[in-house]
């Protein structure tokens, strides 16, 4: 399945897990009554893709035989690819209807949207950038979809789901980037390699000190270094945890 900004396709294909491929997994054979038998079963699956062309409008009028599958290397016939528009045609506002009772009569239809911001990973006034381009995506929207706009951290701005687009813009203007700029020496050590050594991987630790102490005598010297790599991934780890935990907590 193809989904594009006003749809998606459906597609299907044999042989596989994606695009709605079918998988073999066995042959139907007739054998001798003293062999093992084995019966085949085919499944179709589809899932959604998004194709768009360089300006981001979707494209519509693609077929099977446009799309390539493969699956551990191995070629997967497509069986069908469909177009589902997920645009409503926008229609005029109903007259609400009266206490106890709900009506469909003015449901829009189309997408719902999150801007998520993670505010305290962004460096101080590095939102702006960010800003800018949720607005521009904004502006593209459809008149049915519905966007929220969450912001991560103590204290930061929210939406519910809504069609106001200038509310969502008014709430991202207040998000601002929170980070701090982080110096921990001169060694360069990943957030997962520092997580690894903070959970006691010692095969990762030796390999942090062969690759960041590696023009360090043996002695010492070499010591010292891995005892401040060491502590320097301890201060790494920690505070990724801490961001981690603090984003989990907003979700």
């Amino acid at each position: 399945m193809i989904m594009g900004r006003d749809g998606r396709f459906v597609a299907s294909s044999l042989g596989g897990l994606a695009f709605g491929l079918t998988l073999v997994t066995g042959t139907a054979l007739a054998q001798p009554p003293q062999l093992p038998r084995f019966q085949a079963s085919v499944d179709v699956t589809s899932v959604d893709v998004t194709v768009v062309d360089n300006g981001g409008r979707p494209v519509m009028n693609l077929e099977p035989s446009d799309f390539t599958v493969r699956i551990q290397g191995i070629a997967r016939r497509v069986v069908s690819a469909e177009w589902v528009s997920l645009a409503t045609p926008e229609r005029s506002s109903a007259a609400p209807p009266p206490p106890g009772y709900s009506s469909n009569e003015n449901a829009t239809g189309g997408r719902l949207i999150v801007f998520l911001v993670d505010q305290p990973n962004i460096r101080f006034g590095g939102a702006v950038g960010i800003r800018a381009a949720l607005n521009g995506f904004l502006d593209r929207l459809q008149p049915s979809d519905r966007v929220a706009a969450v912001g991560v951290g103590p204290g930061s701005a929210a939406t519910p789901f809504t069609a106001d687009r200038e509310r969502v813009k008014q709430v991202i203007a207040r998000m601002v980037g929170r980070g701090s700029e982080r110096s921990f020496g001169v060694y360069q050590i990943a957030l997962s390699e520092a997580i690894a050594v903070e959970r006691g991987d010692a095969i990762q630790l030796d390999n942090l000190i062969s690759r960041e102490c590696a023009d360090e005598p043996p002695g010492p010297s070499l010591e010292l270094c891995a005892a401040a790599l060491q502590m320097e991934a301890a201060r790494i780890a920690s505070d990724g945890i801490t961001d981690g935990v603090q984003m989990i907590n907003t979700l």
